[in-house]
């Protein structure tokens, strides 16, 4: 009897035990499908054959399908103010600009991976560029703090441009030496600070003939108000530019070291009468 009573009690136990809802397992995810990765150097070969090809003229953006992905780093951020919704990438084939759905999240010397699944290439003002990047959906940060090295590169190089109109180095992070705002910039804001609107100020090279190009500066940044220095030196900048003209972009306000000379006492063009009458 003890027998059939043990068997029924475990029986009961062992229906209770199957009866009891199961807990469903988070499912296993294969990692997302990197069919392919593309360097900087192929995307702009995209956009050249798509735009620039002379065949019929496109009346769409280019978009990317499939899961392509670009692998680069940062090198200009939106810290300064001086730049915004927008973060500048290279890798070892070239730079490019990424436009950015939102504000924020990425910092200079941050590796990432940029899925461009549905992102569209197009340009601005002959800027080619990466359009509408949402950071939380196509970004995965990859490690950050990597070394940013500014490419050294002349006033001349910059202007060679190619045959598409481009300068080859296009959205580059790059120092020059031996430059210095022209004499009608010198002691000037760099933009400004109070109507929050981006100005023109002009550097060239101190070598004879040097040709003039745009620091374009907005007046949201964190300098704006600050004088362009009136000495010679070294510039750290991003590349840029709006249809044919070259233009530069600051990052950083500590990276204008133009400290060889200084200001003028005096700035302004003198009558000539009363120099007459003072000679």
């Amino acid at each position: 009897m003890k027998k059939i009573v043990y068997c029924f009690v475990l029986v009961a136990l062992l229906i209770n035990v199957s009866c009891k809802k199961k807990f469903d397992l988070p499912p296993v995810k294969d990692p997302p499908a990197m069919s392919g990765y593309i360097k900087i150097d192929s995307i702009r070969k995209c956009y050249e054959d798509y735009y620039l090809s002379g065949g019929p003229q496109q009346t769409k953006w280019y978009k990317f399908s499939g899961d392509v992905n670009l692998e680069c780093t940062v090198t200009a951020d939106e810290e300064s103010g001086n730049i915004y919704k927008t973060v500048y990438v290279e890798d070892a084939t070239g730079a490019l600009q990424v436009k950015l759905l939102n504000a924020g999240g990425l910092a200079v010397g941050d590796k990432i991976r940029i899925n461009l699944n549905g992102v569209i290439l197009n340009d601005y003002g002959s800027m080619v560029q990466l359009d509408s990047v949402d950071i939380e959906k196509r970004v995965v940060k990859l490690s950050t703090g990597n070394p940013v090295v500014p490419t050294k590169v002349t006033m001349n190089q910059l202007l060679n441009f190619d045959v598409n109109g481009h300068t080859p180095f296009q959205s580059r992070l790059v120092i020059i030496d031996s430059v210095e705002f022209t004499p009608g910039n010198k002691n000037k804001p760099f933009a400004d600070a109070i109507g929050k609107n981006s100005i023109d100020r002009y550097i060239s090279g101190t070598s004879c003939g040097s040709p003039l190009v745009s620091v374009r500066s907005s007046g949201y940044s964190n300098f704006a108000s600050n004088l362009t220095p009136c000495g010679k030196g070294t510039m750290t900048l991003i590349v840029s530019q709006y249809n044919s003209d070259l233009q530069f972009t600051i990052r950083d306000f500590n990276e204008v070291k133009l400290t060889s000379g200084g200001c003028p006492i005096i700035m302004a063009d003198f009558d000539e009468d009363i120099l007459r009458e003072v000679g």
